[in-house]
This record gives C-alpha cells, structure tokens and sequence, in this order.
C-alpha cells in the first residue's frame, strides 16, 4: 500500500486503549479503509469484492468519508471509491461534494478491458446493475 495515501497521515486513524496499562491501539476508521482499500484494487474480482463489502457500509459518515476524500493524495483511489459508492448508492453518497474533490485529468485503468465511466473517467469491469 502506498505509504503517504493521505496528506495529513492522522485522518481517519482511531486510538482506543487496550488492556490493563491502556496501551494506544491505533486502527483505520471504517471511512478510511474503503478508500484504502479502493487504493490497492488491480482485478475485477477485487472490483466485486469491494462493491460487495461497501453495499453492506450504510453507516458510513460522510463528513469523515469528505475530509478523507479531500486529503487523498491517489487519484485513482478517490475515483474508484465515488464510482463503487455511486453504484451501491448509499444514503450517506448524497452528501459528499465531488466539486470539493480533487480528481486530477486524464483517464485511468481499473482493469484491462473493461469500460470506461464517463463521470469519473476509469476503466471498470463491466458489471450488471442498474446504478453503474
């Protein structure tokens, strides 16, 4: 994964005590790791796997998921996240603000052979569903 995804490294990152000497555990909010995980996506079966597991994120805040987005430093992480989180359309999609987010020019591949989508300008596996 690439080291400085985000501009501000602490964004996102969650700190709970654990044990009996409360020792910081440092992890990934649920927010930060779709876009994480968007990052590291180069299949199509990995295409499906992430649009499976974000159907199931309906509690997702968007005013973290827009911070997160803002300081993003991958275009391509940032543009495949909108594209899978358009076509599972959650309730919190309607609140992030794409103009406030850098998605750099040009085209980029998702997958070989794929399609491209003309909103977020990536090559994507094609896939069955009303929302893509």
């Amino acid at each position: 994964m690439k080291q400085n995804l985000f501009s501000v490294s602490s964004i996102g990152i969650v700190v709970d005590p654990f044990g009996l000497c409360t020792w910081p555990i440092r992890y990934s909010s649920a927010e930060r790791v779709f876009i994480e995980l968007a990052s590291i996506i180069k299949t199509k079966e990995d295409v499906y796997q992430a649009k499976d597991m974000l159907e199931g994120a309906a509690n997702l805040r968007p005013t973290r998921l827009q911070l997160l987005l803002e300081n993003c430093t991958s275009i391509k992480a940032k543009r495949l996240f909108l594209w899978l989180a358009k076509g599972v359309s959650p309730t919190w999609n309607k609140y992030i603000d794409i103009s406030k987010i850098n998605l750099g020019s040009g085209k980029r591949q998702i997958v070989p052979k794929g399609v491209l989508d003309n909103q977020f300008l990536i090559t994507v596996p094609k896939i069955e569903n009303e929302y893509y």
